[in-house]
């Protein structure tokens, strides 16, 4: 059976009118909250993986393991970033004449000299064949010293004394001082090393002699004295 229509049926005939649609229904307050809850934690996430490696990579940043939890709709996500591992640099080794603790041998070569003339310097030389890549030298005629505080914490001082495979010829004496004793005296010549190797325990000076035997001399061609592998040890 049809509904009636015509002009006496309401909303029906040329002057009706077209009836309003419904409103659209309100959501729940509480699917709200959720939504709100999910954005504030996909932006925490956002800042977990962008935001912190900058204050990760500060140079100041101590070695830190950051861990965020954000709680959202659904399981539980945790991100976790690591700090990178830094290290400060500290300082570097540096020769005194007590030496560095822990260290057994030190070269005398990393010494400066407090008195002497001609001085002895740090260089290189060869003797009877043999190099020396770390060596105390000096070109000197008739004779001369280089003296070095050496602190009162060595016991030995070793050396090998001779002329430089390219130097002249004059034969002179090596003499070692502790404290102003006289602990060895050396001959020593071109192509005639001679080892040293004393006792300077509680010394707070070292003084290297070097004088030619005779009373001439070459100032063209001096000669030119290597004391090879000079070493401090306890």
């Amino acid at each position: 059976m049809s509904a009636p229509s015509g002009p006496g049926v309401p909303g029906h005939g040329p002057d009706a009118k077209p009836r309003p649609a419904p409103a659209p229904a309100r959501r729940p307050l509480g699917e709200v909250a959720a939504l709100v809850s999910a954005g504030t934690g996909l932006l925490g996430l956002l800042l977990g993986f962008f935001g912190l490696p900058a204050v990760v990579n500060s140079p100041t940043a101590a070695r830190v393991t950051v861990t965020e939890t954000v709680v959202v709709p659904g399981p539980t996500v945790t991100v976790t970033v690591p700090s990178a591992d830094r290290s400060e640099p500290g300082p570097g080794p540096s020769a005194s004449s007590s030496g560095s603790a822990g260290v057994d041998r030190q070269a005398l070569t990393l010494l400066d000299p407090v008195d002497g003339r001609p001085m002895l310097s740090s260089g290189s030389g060869t003797l009877k064949g043999e190099e020396y890549p770390d060596a105390a030298t000096v070109d000197f005629c008739i004779g001369g010293f280089t003296e070095y505080n050496i602190g009162t914490n060595w016991k030995r001082f070793t050396a090998t004394a001779g002329l430089d495979d390219s130097s002249s010829n004059w034969p002179m004496t090596v003499q070692i001082y502790s404290d102003g004793r006289r602990l060895v005296s050396v001959r020593a010549g071109l192509a005639d090393p001679k080892r040293v190797d004393v006792d300077v325990t509680g010394a707070t000076r070292l003084r290297i002699g070097y004088e030619l035997l005779g009373n001439t001399c070459d100032y063209d061609n001096k000669p030119r004295l290597v004391l090879g592998t000079p070493t401090l040890s306890r």
